[in-house]
């Protein structure tokens, strides 16, 4: 199936869902103007033509002592197959949050959580064991905290944000708590009688263990994987390397992109880079105009950016 072309209900449902993906039926057909029944078969249709991909839980493992840990790859003399199955035999590891696939100067982007830089070494020595000798280079960064936006690509809208890292915490999780939030990375849309049944909680029960959840803030919300690439967009990251770090540029930086046109997540970060973000572009034209506003309005903080091409991504999983 080539590119889905969409109407305006379909554009909103997936403007509501995208970052509150436990938006109940009732809700969304009131923000929408539809009825329930038919906002539930549109998204039910979305679903079905793999336009909306998962709904999962942003979780921020940094209030629970972690930290997430970003490797680039390039790989040389391995074939598309062996590429695959390596992916497969490392994506049920509990560590490994995702991984995506890239044109440009990195193959492959893994997103790895653990509790310093030891046991990154360790996850990482695991997991790359059987591709070592076809590691070309590789690059290692370490989020700080990211800021996740409605994807505004359709018209200008404002949409929802999440907010996730900062300070390290060490919140201690009991063995329900960790059950649900297993359950719902697993499925964001997962009703509290599904995810009572994992327990020995009452539907209402879980509800007052996922408020508590939320208040603490290890749950920053709940996220629609939008397939925008099927839709006809490109998915682009972009790397801005600056000169002289300061709190006050990096807030001037976000604020700038918050209000462009296809961001959809900036990223504070230590290592290759100082921000990254990832925007949907319909043309590469238009990125690269995206790119040259930001350095004309920062030309004297920005040492440059550089970018590449996100063509896939698995499954994301926090949990």
């Amino acid at each position: 199936m080539g590119q889905v072309i969409l109407d305006e209900k379909d554009k909103k449902i997936l403007k509501e869902i995208e970052l509150n993906g436990r938006i109940p039926y009732t809700r969304l057909a009131k923000k929408t103007g539809l009825s329930k029944q038919v906002a539930q078969y549109r998204v039910q249709r979305l679903e079905k033509n793999k336009i909306i991909q998962q709904y999962t839980t942003i979780v921020d493992v940094n209030k629970l002592g972690e930290l997430i840990y970003i490797v680039y790859l390039k790989l040389s003399k391995i074939n598309s197959k062996d590429e695959q199955a390596w992916i497969k035999s490392i994506i049920s590891n509990e560590k490994v949050i995702t991984i995506g696939k890239n044109a440009g100067s990195y193959d492959l982007t893994i997103v790895i959580k653990c509790r310093n830089e030891i046991e990154f070494n360790e996850i990482f020595d695991s997991i790359s064991s059987d591709i070592r000798g076809n590691i070309r280079g590789k690059v290692i960064t370490t989020e700080i905290n990211s800021h996740y936006l409605t994807t505004n690509i359709f018209k200008r809208i404002k949409g929802n944000e999440i907010e996730s890292g900062g300070k390290v915490d060490n919140i201690k999780l009991d063995n329900i708590d960790e059950v649900l939030i297993r359950g719902l990375t697993e499925n964001g849309r997962a009703s509290l009688v599904e995810l009572a049944s994992k327990t020995n909680l009452t539907a209402r029960g879980v509800n007052e263990r996922i408020k508590k959840l939320v208040k603490r803030g290890i749950i920053k919300g709940y996220f629609a994987k939008i397939n925008y690439e099927k839709l006809g967009f490109l998915h682009l990251r972009a790397f801005i390397h600056l000169e002289n770090i300061n709190a006050e540029l990096i807030s001037r930086i976000i604020s700038f992109l918050k209000n462009e046109e296809g961001v959809t997540s900036i990223t504070k970060c230590v290592g290759y880079a100082d921000l990254d973000f990832r925007c949907f572009s319909r043309k590469i034209t238009k990125f690269y105009d995206l790119v040259l506003r930001l350095k004309d309005r920062f030309s004297s903080e920005i040492l440059f950016v550089d970018s590449m091409n996100v063509f896939d991504w698995e499954k994301i999983r926090y949990g």
